[in-house]
């Protein structure tokens, strides 16, 4: 079984991430969106208001990453008696939080559209950029063997 969020509601990643804050001292979004590269301040605000999941749990790393150093800076008389908070959460905890965050999401979507079968946990794979490069590549030399026949062409016509 699994710890709740100390003072949270159960285990949601808006109340971990808000928490996270919290015990960084609160620092400003655009300090900690200037730490994780990719995450706006709007992103962040989303994600602690719990208005959107990250998509990808690596988009959350930086972000806890920059949250539990922050944490760990603060003296014994900053911090609100944290020995047991959010900011000692290891990554697979954060990534537990995150993945029930998103099942909860998704099914929230699924029941918002009526579609069941919507998997949003499943990770975004990687597109084989490899046959639309050689596409490209095959198309450009096509075209610029057509432009040295006419210009062939063209030269013998004009002699």
């Amino acid at each position: 079984m699994t710890e709740p969020i100390p003072g949270g509601d159960g285990g949601d990643l808006a109340s971990a991430l808000r928490h996270a804050f919290d015990e960084a001292g609160n620092p400003s979004l655009a300090a900690v969106a200037h730490a994780a590269p990719g995450v706006s301040k709007q992103r962040l605000s989303d994600w602690r208001a719990g208005r959107h999941v990250p998509a990808r749990f690596e988009d959350l790393e930086p972000v806890i990453a920059y949250l539990r150093i922050a944490a760990s800076g603060l003296t014994t008389a900053e911090a609100d008696d944290t020995a047991s908070g959010t900011s000692d959460w290891t990554p697979e905890r954060w990534r537990e939080v995150w993945r029930q965050s998103v099942d909860l999401s998704a099914d929230a979507h699924a029941d918002a559209n009526g579609a069941a079968d919507v998997d949003a946990a499943e990770p975004v794979r990687e597109v084989d950029r490899k046959p639309i490069a050689i596409a490209v590549v095959s198309v450009i030399v096509v075209l610029v063997a057509a432009l040295a026949v006419m210009a062939y062409l063209l030269s013998w016509a004009t002699m």
